[in-house]
């Protein structure tokens, strides 16, 4: 019985150092997180067109941006569960991108 004592007390030794060893290592992967998010800069891109002078405006766009085209949700056969959920995704997602179809009490 002894035996085993020194066998648990010694597992737990190395249970502990290999904890020890997880937690310096998760020190020094934030700090290098931590050291390569302070580095790091945003680029500041700005396209010049030719014949653009250096200072003019930037080019408007014509009327406003489309949103990316969703087809029509599947047709609703009565089933429960996962196709049930699959179902309400699909319809939530065509009302998102086609708003001017839906209009709220907002837009009224």
């Amino acid at each position: 019985m002894d035996e085993d004592a020194t066998k648990l007390r010694a597992r737990i030794e190395e249970l502990a150092a290999s904890i020890q060893e997880e937690q310096n290592l998760r020190q020094r992967a934030e700090a290098k997180l931590a050291a390569a998010r302070a580095g790091m800069v945003a680029p500041a891109v700005v396209p010049i067109l030719p014949g653009q002078p250096q200072n003019a405006p930037q080019a408007q766009d014509k009327g406003p941006a489309k949103g990316p085209k969703v087809g029509l949700p599947d047709k609703y056969d009565g089933t429960k569960g996962p196709k049930a959920e699959v179902y309400v995704t699909q319809i939530g997602l065509y009302v998102l991108s086609n708003p001017r179809m839906f209009p709220d009490d907002r837009s009224r």
